[in-house]
C-alpha cells in the first residue's frame, strides 16, 4: 500500500511542476512583452476575457502611459499566487491571482498584479494592474 501511495505521489509531482511552470512561463512571457514595449502583442496573447474588456487600440496607449510613469522593470520577486474560481465582474473559471513585488527604474516599491485565466487548456492573462 505504501508503495502505491509513493508511486501515485511521484507521478503527481511532474504534473504539479508542469502546471506551475506553465502558468509561470505564460505570466513571465507576457510580462516580457510589456517590458519590451510590445503592447499590441501583449493584447493579442491575452485571454478572450481580457480582450472583451478593452480593445487593442485602448490598451496600447493606456499601458504605455502607465509604464512610462514607472520606467523599465529592474527586478521582480516575492511572488504570491492565489488560485480562485471566482473574481468580481468575471465569469466563473479557473484563475490565478499573481502578486509580484517589482522594482522599476522610477518606482522602487511597486506591486504588479497579473490575473491568469485557464482558457483552452492554456494560462492566459485576464488582467494586469500596477500599484
Amino acid at each position: 500500500m505504501k508503495l502505491v501511495i509513493a508511486l501515485a505521489f511521484a507521478l503527481l509531482l511532474p504534473a504539479a511542476a508542469l502546471a506551475q511552470s506553465t502558468y509561470a512561463d505564460a505570466c513571465n512571457g507576457w510580462l516580457a512583452l510589456v517590458d519590451a514595449g510590445k503592447y499590441d502583442d501583449s493584447w493579442t496573447t491575452a485571454s478572450a476575457f481580457f480582450q472583451s474588456k478593452i480593445t487593442k487600440e485602448q490598451w496600447s496607449p493606456m499601458i504605455k502611459a502607465v509604464r512610462d510613469t514607472v520606467g523599465p522593470a529592474i527586478s521582480r520577486g516575492a511572488t504570491q499566487v492565489t488560485p480562485t474560481d471566482t473574481l468580481p465582474n468575471a465569469p466563473f473559471g479557473h484563475y490565478l491571482v499573481i502578486v509580484v513585488h517589482t522594482k522599476f527604474a522610477m518606482n522602487a516599491e511597486a506591486t504588479e498584479t497579473v490575473i491568469m485565466k485557464m482558457e483552452n487548456n492554456e494560462w492566459k492573462v485576464a488582467g494586469y494592474f500596477v500599484k
